[in-house]
């Protein structure tokens, strides 16, 4: 484990070699936030509430997908990149576990993006936006360790889609889409209370909702007694779903790279 923990520091540590490009992430992401606060503000319209959703709620729910989903790194194509490159097989001989050592550098950037591009837009907004504060310090702890397996889901989502590379020529439509279905159904343009109630249930049956929205009704305290339990026993579950689905994808993969370099 200390050695993988060695490859998210070396990353965490390497993202301060772009400080320019930090400060127009951050400047990107309060650019949109503003966006949807100025679009909120008229949704409302001095209304303190619309479906029982208070419109500082609502501002909160935007900053907090908004920031997270600009801080998780969800676009990369490593395996299409490695193949291309032919570099692959070379990965997979070294005494690390390529996947884990992916997911690792994914978590130091990650960090680093959450402290140093999110955190400053977040006491920004708070200059000019009325945000809602979590409900307990019981619920906000809750809300990490949720945003945390919402994060674990996420990267394993994917990771299933990059693993498409070793069947097709390229992933970057099939990641795309992917990310396009995560902010349009996962509430990072609308939030997911605003959905109809049709399209909600739906989306019980995907990863979605867990990467977003139960950490954000965990924020809210919308969650109580055994619910918490099932919306984190939920994450849990997807994460298993995707860990075995990832797994056996990676197999049959790497069993067609292995025979096609010896071919």
């Amino acid at each position: 484990m200390e050695e993988y923990i060695k490859f998210a520091k070396i990353k965490f540590i390497s993202n301060f070699e772009n400080k320019l490009n930090n400060i127009i992430e951050i400047l990107e992401t309060l650019f949109f936030f503003v966006i949807y606060w100025y679009v909120f503000r008229t949704l409302y319209d001095g209304k303190q509430t619309i479906d029982g959703i208070t419109s500082g709620m609502a501002v909160t729910v935007m900053l907090l997908s908004v920031g997270f989903d600009y801080s998780y790194y969800k676009g990369k194509m490593y395996i299409q990149e490695k193949m291309r490159q032919g570099t692959l097989l070379v990965e997979l001989i070294k005494p690390v576990d390529y996947r884990f050592r992916l997911f690792f550098e994914d978590m130091g950037t990650t960090l680093y993006f959450v402290i140093f591009r999110y955190v400053p837009v977040v006491f920004i907004a708070m200059l000019f936006a009325k945000l809602e504060g979590t409900k307990s310090v019981l619920y906000f702890v809750l809300f990490l360790i949720s945003i945390f397996l919402g994060y674990i889901i996420s990267w394993l989502f994917n990771f299933v889609c990059n693993e498409f590379a070793f069947f097709t020529l390229s992933v970057w439509g099939i990641v795309s889409i992917k990310n396009a279905l995560i902010d349009i159904f996962g509430g990072v343009f609308v939030p997911v209370w605003f959905l109809p109630e049709s399209v909600r249930h739906g989306l019980i049956f995907t990863p979605i909702l867990s990467i977003y929205y139960i950490p954000i009704n965990l924020y809210f305290g919308l969650y109580s007694g055994i619910k918490i339990f099932l919306a984190i026993l939920y994450q849990l579950a997807w994460i298993l779903i995707l860990a075995w689905i990832s797994d056996k994808v990676w197999k049959r993969g790497i069993d067609k790279v292995i025979l096609k370099g010896a071919g």
